[in-house]
């Protein structure tokens, strides 16, 4: 064995120095890359109207009395930009060699939406006056996959005096941490809902006016990045709903606009959304009926987002700032049940989402209890 000379056995020691230079210099690289995405559409990308909510309940009578309705709500979803893809941003290393990030970022909701509903026998300018009442139960789930891919021989360069292998190591292995602090799930209360009905009756079924406000009372928390809650902001929602029943057919429509005060929190503002609901259905015995149901749900308004909010970051690793809008399409199969012309009535739907851009697109399922509590 040759004995080393003392430039030789310095050379393990320079390489850990250039190890730890390189471990900060591949978390710099990797948060660049991170914070160079496209997808910013409304804050962490939490409505607080659940697209496809509206089934057989905007085709039902509302007649003076009490009603109780229970949604249960299963939806999966993948986070696309604003090309409809998996976010990637391609940062330059150096010379010919650059990293690409792809955050594969999956969000989940399991939630119970309970609520509750009067029709007075009360008329003013022609219509029925109501109120309804929602507190949501909701466990909201990400998780996020940061993955790395390298320009081909970039392990077997040499960049700076720092060997491409250790570039590639430190890369991935921030890509991993980064992941990890992504991901988790969180169970608690939702946002409160409150609103007034105005029903106003027409020759083949009814027209309703719901200017609901959802009010902040969910879990949240600034910092994390699943919250049962939207945020700390007050969601205002005017609701236009009708419905026609016909001859063994019913159709119901439901147009939602929805607009947002800034987050105390994270001087956050997410644009204003639209919702379309909407089900045809036709009865086949004279308790089951099926149809077909879907949604258009479109942001109308940037987000906004003011100097103090910079640097907040969204689901999957996106930055807030002025955001893309988001869209998302979804239609699907419904089956419903419905007992003595309506003491009682259970509905399933499936609802396949399509088109999605600066939003998750995935697969919602619900299924539906309502009945009459008491008539006046």
């Amino acid at each position: 064995m040759t004995p080393s000379s003392p430039r030789t056995a310095a050379v393990p020691a320079a390489l850990r120095r250039r190890a730890t230079a390189l471990a900060a210099g591949a978390a710099l690289l990797l948060g660049a890359a991170l914070l160079a995405g496209q997808a910013k559409a409304t804050e962490n990308y939490a409505l607080r109207y659940s697209p496809g909510i509206g089934g057989t309940d905007m085709t039902a009578p509302l007649d003076p009395g009490w009603y109780g309705n229970v949604n249960l709500w299963i939806y999966e979803g993948k986070l696309k930009d604003g090309d409809g893809k998996t976010p990637r941003t391609t940062t330059v290393i150096g010379g010919p060699y650059s990293v690409s990030t792809e955050r594969d970022s999956t969000t989940r909701v399991r939630a119970l939406l309970p609520r509750l509903t009067f029709i007075s026998s009360q008329q003013f300018l022609g219509a029925t006056l109501g109120a309804t009442v929602m507190l949501p139960l909701v466990e909201r789930e990400n998780v996020v996959d940061i993955t790395n891919t390298f320009t081909p021989g970039l392990e077997s360069a040499t960049l700076g005096g720092i060997p491409g292998a250790a570039i590639i190591a430190g890369a991935n292995a921030t890509a991993a941490a980064t992941s990890n602090n992504l991901t988790g799930k969180k169970f608690g209360i939702g946002d409160l809902e409150l609103a007034p009905i105005m029903r106003w009756n027409h020759a083949t079924g009814q027209v309703v006016f719901i200017p609901a406000v959802m009010l902040a009372t969910g879990d949240y928390k600034r910092t994390r990045l699943y919250n049962p809650g939207a945020g700390n902001f007050t969601t205002f929602r005017p609701t236009v709903q009708f419905n026609h029943i016909g001859d063994g057919w019913d159709f119901g429509m439901r147009l939602v606009y929805s607009t947002n005060t800034r987050n105390s929190d994270t001087k956050y503002k997410s644009g204003d959304v639209v919702n379309l609901d909407f089900q045809l259905s036709k009865f086949i015995t004279e308790s089951v009926r099926v149809g077909l149901n879907g949604y258009v749900l479109q942001q109308v308004t940037d987000d906004k987002c003011n100097t103090e909010c910079q640097g907040l970051t969204l689901l999957g690793g996106v930055p807030g700032g002025e955001g893309n809008k988001g869209r998302v399409f979804g239609l699907g199969p419904a089956v419903g049940w419905i007992k003595d012309s309506g003491t009682l009535m259970v509905e399933g739907r499936v609802i396949k989402e399509f088109g999605a851009q600066n939003r998750p697109e995935g697969t919602a399922v619900w299924l539906t209890i309502g009945a009459p509590l008491g008539s006046l």
